[in-house]
């Protein structure tokens, strides 16, 4: 198993962190998205 620099968990570690907020903002996008078109009929 290769050694992690902090640098590499740290990258490791951001990356992941701005996956998961995209991730929650598409949910809430989507989420919004479907409140609205039920709101309309």
């Amino acid at each position: 198993m290769a050694m992690l620099t902090d640098h590499d968990r740290r990258k490791q570690i951001s990356v992941r962190g701005i996956a998961q907020v995209e991730n929650v903002a598409n949910i809430k996008k989507a989420f919004n998205r479907h409140l609205h078109f039920s709101l309309i009929k």
